[in-house]
């Protein structure tokens, strides 16, 4: 790693990430609180893509926040569904929360995590075949990266943006 990319990476969770942009036709679009409490009313299995999707919302259990949060976020989404892995001591996590809750909070770690984790890997989403983690970078934007949750049976997003491009 490059003297520049070691700066961004120490400062990354700190860094306001670009405004996520106006779905274009066909794009996901972020899910609104009805989407959530939908997917809560329906049966979902809890150590699912599925199960962190319904229990995603703005927060960390620890109760502190950063400019950066769709890691922090999301990996609060995916414990709370029951993936123990993201819990201390794993490898992929180079940085945590400073609160009790210890959630990490680099999208670059969940990177790693999702590909530790994956059953199936893609570079472009399918149609139609439910829940996937995707992990979302463009070097030149953003160097940090973005992760999200999609469902790709109704296009839905489900996080704190979506920047697809």
């Amino acid at each position: 790693m490059n003297p520049k990319q070691l700066a961004l990476q120490q400062d990354m969770e700190n860094s306001r990430p670009p405004v996520p942009p106006e779905p274009e036709p066909g794009e996901p679009r972020l899910a609104r609180k009805a989407d959530v409490e939908a997917l809560q009313a329906g049966k979902v299995v809890t150590r699912s893509i599925a199960g962190a999707a319904s229990l995603f919302s703005n927060s960390c259990e620890g109760g502190d926040s950063y400019d950066n949060n769709c890691a922090h976020f999301l990996s609060n989404a995916f414990i709370r569904a029951g993936y123990s892995e993201l819990h201390p001591q794993n490898a992929c996590i180079t940085a945590r929360c400073a609160t009790c809750a210890k959630r990490p909070i680099r999208a670059r770690d969940m990177w790693c995590w999702f590909k530790f984790m994956q059953k199936d890997s893609r570079t472009t989403l399918p149609k139609n075949d439910g829940f996937w983690a995707v992990f979302q970078l463009n070097e030149s934007k953003y160097w940090g990266g973005h992760v999200v949750i999609i469902d790709t049976d109704t296009n839905i997003a489900f996080g704190t943006g979506n920047y697809p491009k």
